[in-house]
């Protein structure tokens, strides 16, 4: 299982390189960066704040110092795909990368994957554009049949799994396991939720409390 850092994990700020540093040196396995072009470079930033980004560069090359650690790159818009692929292969990281959030995901089709290395959690609007519309008014019950609908829909894709909202998470992950469909849990904070996860042990956690996290993991290795 990987424990991730979500930008702006234990108050540092987010995409900063006060939190690159802090999720670097904490025992988190990952660390989450949100990915945007303010039109001619690739910066860290969630929205369209672009006052004084790091650069995704500057990211990679913090990475490259710690060969052991993975950075999940959020994309925010599309066509950054190749770009930020491009840019980890030049920077000699390619094979830490995940990628969630907005990616194309014909890059993925089984037998035609053209970026190799990535590991891809697909967010379920990827593939089936225009979900949210449709299940955010239902119950859970009305919502199970869509869940799995894009559940199934991963096979088609070279991707390790669904990047699931944790709510949404226990409607399929039974379904999930019987299929082997891998599960990578966002944003995970409440103690009581993450020890929950903790012990269905999906894929990836995304904490913005690394530190209890930590603390929580420590726990159960030494009950």
């Amino acid at each position: 299982m990987i424990i991730t850092a979500h930008a702006g994990c234990d108050g540092t700020p987010p995409n900063s390189v006060e939190f690159l540093q802090y999720a670097f040196a904490s025992k988190a396995d990952a660390i989450e960066v949100d990915v945007r072009t303010d039109g001619k470079t690739l910066v860290l930033s969630h929205d369209d704040d672009f006052a004084a980004p790091v650069s995704l560069r500057q990211a990679f090359e913090m990475l490259k110092l710690f060969p052991g650690k993975l950075m999940n790159c959020d994309l925010k818009q599309d066509g950054l795909d190749v770009p930020v692929y491009d840019l980890a292969v030049a920077c000699g990281v390619e094979r830490q990368l995940i990628y969630t959030g907005s990616v194309n995901r014909e890059l993925f089709v089984k037998g035609k994957c053209v970026l190799p290395f990535v590991r891809w959690y697909a967010n379920i609007d990827v593939l089936r554009p225009g979900i949210w519309a449709v299940i955010d008014p239902l119950s859970d019950a009305q919502k199970l049949p869509y869940l799995l609908e894009v559940l199934h829909a991963v096979h088609a894709y070279a991707c390790c799994g669904i990047n699931w909202h944790y709510a949404l998470t226990a409607l399929v992950a039974d379904a999930a396991r019987e299929n082997n469909i891998g599960m990578s849990v966002w944003t995970i904070d409440d103690p009581a939720v993450m020890r929950d996860f903790l012990m269905s042990a999906p894929d990836n956690i995304t904490t913005n409390r690394v530190q209890l996290m930590m603390e929580m993991i420590a726990e159960y290795r030494n009950a």
